[in-house]
């Protein structure tokens, strides 16, 4: 025979699809097959069992004549007689209770609900405002630094030597420059006492002094100008125009700037300009405009020439050209950039840019005094 079994809680299933026990609907039961009755009554409709079938007369009147119990058992087992035990009534296995002739369950009326505890949580709202509080913290901190480096740079800039201030200076240096400095108060920081005054330059040539707001190589304007416009001329250029002006000034907290200005035109797309001190005539920097990378690396060779033999320019020849080399690879990717030499950091500056049609701007100039 053929019982259901429900998977959920082991229990033989009554109906197809539902679990008396479990009280759940079960789609797929187990079914197994058995040839054996335990633990439970025959149907009435077999008798071959003395055992079991407790519609046998001959089986119910043994068990009225001698019912031992199971504490009588016992001591049988252990050897043991115990008189005055009664026989335990045997009641054949019953029917097992369905949910139809279950007693019913005692109905609780609706008890009040707990107020559920809520726990507090930042709404979008609350977000908002906290990161609006963080961003206006993070830009009134910016300002405040931005305000502190302006003012370190103010101080740096206005040293009365004219030096750039050290991290640990000399009371000699930057004490004295401190006592006078009174933020917002002293008159020589007023709005409208600063002063840049034009200086003659027969005076500027007279006293013979470099200015202090350049560098300045050892060779002069002279030398380059004529080295340079020689060698163009063997190059096929010939000047077509040239201007000069001078601008030489002096502040209010000693800085000089003496200025030469040489400018020469080939062509329209062409020139060169000779920047020196009106003073002594040394150079501050020397700036070619030229079209074709060839030509503009063929003369930026030798105005680099001029500079070895002058003792400004200390790379070995070697090195210098495989700089100009990868420099000539590179020309006409480069926008306004810094392809200086690393050998040559601190006393050399090399700027380069390059614009349309096959247009290159290189620039020397000195970075010390």
């Amino acid at each position: 025979m053929e019982y259901k079994i429900c998977p959920i809680c082991d229990q033989k299933m009554t109906k197809p699809h539902y679990c008396d026990h479990c009280r759940q609907r079960i789609r797929n039961p187990l079914t197994i097959d058995v040839n054996y009755y335990l633990n439970e009554r025959h149907p009435d409709t077999e008798h071959d069992c003395s055992f079991h079938d407790y519609n046998d007369p001959a089986y119910n009147m043994q068990q009225e004549t001698w019912q031992p119990s199971r504490q009588t058992m016992s001591d049988q087992s252990a050897g043991q007689t115990a008189p005055n035990q009664t026989a335990r009534q045997v009641v054949p296995n019953q029917p097992r209770r369905t949910a139809s002739n279950r007693p019913a369950r005692q109905v609780v009326p609706n008890q009040p609900r707990k107020a559920a505890t809520v726990k507090k949580s930042f709404g979008s709202g609350e977000r908002a405002a906290l990161l609006i509080s963080i961003i206006i913290i993070f830009v009134v901190a910016t300002a405040i630094i931005s305000v502190f480096f302006s003012l370190f740079s103010a101080m740096q800039m206005r040293t009365p030597d004219g030096g750039a201030l050290s991290f640990y200076p000399s009371e000699d240096s930057f004490g004295g420059f401190l006592e006078q400095l009174t933020l917002g108060t002293d008159e020589d920081y007023e709005e409208g006492n600063y002063e840049n005054r034009e200086l003659d330059e027969a005076d500027v040539i007279a006293a013979g002094v470099n200015c202090n707001s350049y560098g300045h190589f050892h060779v002069t304007k002279e030398e380059m100008a004529d080295e340079l416009l020689a060698f163009l001329a063997d190059m096929g250029y010939s000047v077509e125009s040239e201007d000069t002006f001078t601008s030489n000034t002096e502040d209010s907290y000693g800085y000089t700037s003496f200025n030469r200005y040489d400018s020469f035109y080939f062509n329209s797309r062409t020139s060169m300009e000779i920047h020196s001190d009106t003073a002594t005539g040394q150079l501050h920097s020397v700036n070619i405009s030229w079209t074709g990378a060839d030509k503009t690396i063929q003369i930026a060779e030798k105005i680099i020439a001029i500079f070895r033999d002058s003792g400004d320019w200390s790379l070995s020849e070697a090195d210098t050209a495989a700089w100009l080399d990868d420099l000539k690879n590179r020309l006409a990717k480069l926008e306004y950039e810094d392809v200086t030499p690393e050998e040559l950091s601190h006393s050399v500056y090399v700027f380069v840019s390059s614009y349309e049609s096959d247009g290159y701007y290189i620039s020397f100039s000195n970075w010390g005094n």
